[in-house]
This record gives C-alpha cells, sequence and structure tokens, in this order.
C-alpha cells in the first residue's frame, strides 16, 4: 500500500479531517471561556448548524453529485481555511455559527469523499484491505495531533484566547500542506460517482 504513491499521496491530503476534528473538539471551549457566548449556544446552536452543514453537504455533493472527486477534496480544505480564518479573526457569535456550519460542511462532505477515493486509488475489486490499513496509516497523526492540541492549550493557558488563535494558525499551516498534497493526487479517469 505505501507503495502506492497516489493513495499516499490522498491519505496526507486526507489528514485535514484529523485537524478539523480537533479544531470541532476546542473551538466551543474557545468561544465560552473568552468571548462570551454562552453554554447553553455552544450545546445548541453550534451543534444544529453543524448538523445543518453536514446535511447540505449530503444533499449537494453527494445526492446532487455536484463536483467532481477531486473538487470536493479540495473545496473541504478551502473551506477548512475559511472556517480558521473566521475562528481567528471573527470570533463573534455570527462567526461561531458560520464556523460550525462549515465545519459540518466539511465533515458531511468527507464522509461522502473517502469511500470512493480509496476504492478508486486501491484499483481492486476488493479493496477491504485498503480501508483496514489506509486509517493504521494515520493513526499516529490522528491520534497525537489531538493530544498536541490540548497540551499546547495547558501550556500557554496564561496567555488566554491567544494560545486558542496560535493553535488554530498551527491547524491553518496543516491544512494548507492537506491541500498542496489534495492538489498533487491524481483522481485518474475521474467521473461523476453512481451509488
Amino acid at each position: 500500500m505505501v507503495k502506492n504513491k497516489n493513495l499516499v499521496k490522498y491519505l496526507i491530503g486526507d489528514l485535514d479531517n484529523y485537524v478539523m476534528l480537533t479544531v470541532l473538539s476546542f473551538y466551543a471551549n474557545y468561544a465560552t471561556q473568552f468571548f462570551n457566548i454562552k453554554d447553553y449556544t455552544a450545546a445548541g446552536l453550534f451543534v444544529g448548524f453543524i448538523y445543518t452543514g453536514s446535511i447540505l453537504s449530503n444533499l449537494l455533493l453527494g445526492t446532487l453529485d455536484y463536483m467532481t472527486l477531486k473538487n470536493k477534496f479540495l473545496s473541504t480544505k478551502i473551506l477548512s481555511l475559511v472556517t480558521l480564518a473566521v475562528l481567528i479573526f471573527f470570533p463573534t457569535n455570527t462567526g461561531f455559527l458560520g464556523a460550525s456550519f462549515l465545519m459540518g460542511f466539511c465533515r458531511g462532505a468527507r464522509g461522502i469523499i473517502y469511500s470512493p477515493a480509496v476504492k478508486r486509488f486501491c484499483k481492486q475489486e476488493d479493496a477491504t484491505g485498503y480501508f483496514a490499513v489506509a486509517p493504521l496509516l494515520t493513526i499516529l497523526f490522528g491520534s497525537g495531533f489531538p493530544v498536541f492540541f490540548g497540551k499546547m492549550l495547558d501550556l500557554f493557558s496564561h496567555w488566554g484566547s491567544l494560545s486558542y488563535k496560535i493553535m488554530f494558525a498551527i491547524c491553518f499551516f496543516l491544512i494548507l500542506i492537506t491541500l498542496i498534497f489534495g492538489w498533487l493526487t491524481n483522481f485518474n479517469n475521474e467521473f461523476k460517482n453512481t451509488p
């Protein structure tokens, strides 16, 4: 599998999923602790906007099959960059709701992209082995990055909201790297996906 360079590029490009899952895990604390967002807003409206974004992405990118697989893949990275910019520069109630919607959209889109992409890159009738091993190739980053993020927030907690903004900026940089690898991934013989 690791000799399949296109799959490896795809998996590096897909690491934005773990980055944004980490952001999703911490951004409500950022909102409630430093920007006077009420707990019930974070627990209710944020989640509602996440689900709304996910449903819309499933409708547009799944049911209506809008965009090619590669464009879907790249669009999630661009929307993740927008999300992080909003969290860093516009930490208001409206900004957090917009970020929630965009994170939900990206999460829903990733669910639509992952299976067809891995199956396409394995170029075999039975992709079971690829689906079993692919997560193992990214497990260190997938489990290590959230721990690193949390540790850095603890270490620099005396900086207040700045510690979150620095971590979001690091996430922004990492997403740029995944965008480059996503761009370099060759989605050979792209076709509109059919169920």
